[in-house]
């Protein structure tokens, strides 16, 4: 359980190397839940706190 009373989501992510760039792929069980633009390191850090933030859980690379 999350710091909320609420079971935390497992959250798995990768970032894919595309023609527009990086993309950090983020998603659970139920779907896809964050998708990510130019997904330098320090914006894919920025992004993967936010998530464990919001979905109470530390996210895990694929």
């Amino acid at each position: 359980m999350d710091s909320h009373g609420q079971n935390a989501q497992q959250v798995v992510w990768a970032v894919v190397g595309t023609d527009i760039g990086p993309l950090l792929l983020a998603a659970t069980r139920d779907g896809l839940v964050n998708v990510v633009f130019h997904a330098t390191d320090p914006v894919r850090d920025k992004a993967l706190d936010r998530l464990a933030s919001r979905l109470g859980g530390e996210p895990v690379e694929a």
